[in-house]
């Protein structure tokens, strides 16, 4: 699926494909020429709730955090997230893998 027609209102707000959607497991876009805007990550767990891999690409890494947090909020079957980002930069809240894994243990004990 292109990640693409993903982002248009159109499209992901279609009432006649929402169905399919929570169906859909696993998004990979990570080699196309499209960043997933850390806006999107909401809209993405409420049409795509059974998603269980995920690979994406980011501009920067700030992006990349609360995509994480929100993917691991609410995405309880998410079992594999790849994360591609272009632009280095520092993080006001830096994080760790442990911090991770931790916040994931507080979502679902």
């Amino acid at each position: 699926m292109l990640t693409a027609l993903l982002i248009p209102s159109k499209f992901i707000d279609n009432p006649s494909l929402i169905p399919v959607f929570k169906q859909i497991k696993l998004i990979e876009t990570i080699l196309e020429d499209v960043y997933f805007p850390s806006s999107f990550a909401s809209k993405l767990v409420e049409r795509f709730p059974s998603l269980i891999h995920i690979e994406l690409q980011v501009i920067s890494f700030n992006n990349c955090v609360s995509i994480i947090d929100t993917f691991l909020s609410h995405l309880k079957n998410l079992s594999y997230l790849k994360i591609d980002y272009f632009e280095d930069s520092s993080l006001d809240d830096p994080f760790s893998c442990e911090d991770i894994i931790e916040k994931r243990r507080q979502a679902y004990p």
